[in-house]
């Protein structure tokens, strides 16, 4: 059976990671990019132990990708009475001593152009200057439609193209983002609905759970991982027959992911009730009985 062309829409960390994935499969995924090359701003990012892993997956990548090893976590307190450190956390020695493989903070740049040059570096077709602006779906597979005239046929689409996703845009018409009321340091909460597919459509990361948080990338690399596994699963390669409706996968992929996405806002939502008493000495018993930290701001070693 021939390779599939895929279309993965956004070449940033998500887009690149699910044409890793994809291209370890057998699949032929070609990344279209709107931007001209990779910007050289953006925060620095940590990536959970369980992100990692799925990497992991990907022999050599990890390696490729380098990023400096977090081994505590440093909670600070707004309060001008309490000064520096309020408490070290240690979560992410355990898991590396757990799990063999802890987390790690990288250059969102230069993560991005590693995940990248890793992608190319495999074969994969990276087309910057490539603005999406339609999807034509058929039984047989999706014209993807670009600004600048262009246009390329494909087995299906992967829209990795982050909050203000055109791929989204193009499937449901604009949906402004919504305000949960949960804010975090650096970032806007996820939303806690999902609508992340149509029959040869999905949507991953910050794209699907349209939010902007600098731990995880939105959880891109949880979501290409889980993407590539059912597509396995249900024998979608290159080599044979598809054993599924690929709606069926992305069904399947979108609940999982939905469920996934609830968590976020919800222990965030619990750690700010909890920060919400009035008075020094009422923050400092709290702060004593939970070892939180007073404003949550993280700080990684």
């Amino acid at each position: 059976m021939a390779p599939s062309r895929v279309a993965v829409v956004g070449g940033g960390v998500a887009g690149a990671s699910v044409a890793i994935f994809l291209k370890t499969m057998g699949h032929e995924p070609i990344i279209f990019e709107r931007n001209v090359g990779i910007p050289d701003e953006g925060l620095d990012i940590s990536i959970p132990h369980s992100d990692l892993a799925a990497l992991a997956r990907v022999p050599g990548l990890l390696e490729h990708l380098g990023g400096s090893p977090l081994v505590e976590w440093f909670l600070y307190s707004e309060l001008v009475s309490e000064m520096g450190a309020m408490d070290v956390g240690s979560r992410p020695r355990c898991q590396g001593a757990r799990a063999g493989l802890g987390a790690a903070r990288f250059s969102k740049s230069v993560l991005q152009r590693r995940l990248v040059e890793f992608a190319a570096g495999m074969g994969v077709a990276v087309r910057w200057g490539h603005e999406l602006v339609g999807l034509q779906q058929d039984d047989a597979g999706v014209t993807v439609k670009f600004a600048n005239g262009s246009s390329e046929r494909v087995g299906f689409v992967v829209g990795c193209d982050g909050l203000h996703s055109a791929t989204r845009r193009c499937l449901f018409g604009r949906q402004p983002a919504r305000f949960t009321g949960v804010s975090q340091y650096g970032a806007n909460s996820r939303t806690e609905s999902r609508i992340g597919h149509r029959p040869r459509v999905v949507l991953v990361g910050g794209a699907a759970h349209r939010m902007n948080l600098p731990v995880g990338e939105n959880g891109a690399f949880k979501d290409a991982g889980l993407l590539a596994e059912l597509l396995e699963k249900h024998s979608w390669t290159a080599t044979e027959p598809f054993a599924a409706p690929l709606e069926a996968i992305f069904m399947t992929f979108e609940s999982a992911c939905t469920a996934q996405a609830k968590e976020p806002p919800r222990v965030t939502r619990a750690q700010g009730d909890l920060r919400i008493p009035c008075g020094v000495d009422q923050l400092s018993a709290l702060l004593a009985a939970t070892a939180l930290g007073g404003s949550g701001l993280l700080c990684g070693s």
